[in-house]
């Protein structure tokens, strides 16, 4: 059976209007980024066939300051199948008091595509979150 896995980083205020997940959702690997309303950026590839996977999400960014725009990659068992824009990132942080959920989100999402309570409902081997500052 496919993953349903949310992961994401929200801000509790105004989640609906900013911040970046990741997520499978009918069985689709997907990546979301929004600004504040005003931009919003999916990243999202094919469904995945049944059994073990592994997910990953890759940014280059284009440097040269805060709030610059990059390139956004999914990795579905080390291939890429999916690769979209993203024009510019929110250039200060996105909340203070935000949340960084993994297997469940029961607060108010980050998308519009799932509804809450949304929770994965098998088993996460491993989950691995690299920062490069």
């Amino acid at each position: 059976m496919p993953l349903t896995m949310p992961l994401r980083r929200r801000s509790q205020r105004h989640s609906i209007s900013r911040g970046w997940g990741s997520y499978i959702l009918d069985g689709c690997p997907t990546y979301l980024y929004k600004t504040v309303n005003l931009e919003r950026y999916e990243i999202t590839g094919d469904r995945l066939v049944p059994g073990r996977h592994t997910v990953r999400y890759q940014c280059e960014y284009d440097g040269g300051g805060a709030g610059k725009g990059g390139t956004g990659r999914l990795l579905v068992d080390g291939a890429q199948v999916a690769e979209g824009r993203i024009d510019g990132t929110m250039g200060y942080r996105i909340s203070l008091d935000g949340t960084f959920d993994i297997g469940s989100d029961a607060g108010e999402p980050v998308s519009e595509d799932f509804h809450v309570p949304f929770d994965f409902k098998g088993t996460l081997d491993n989950v691995v979150v690299e920062l490069y500052l």
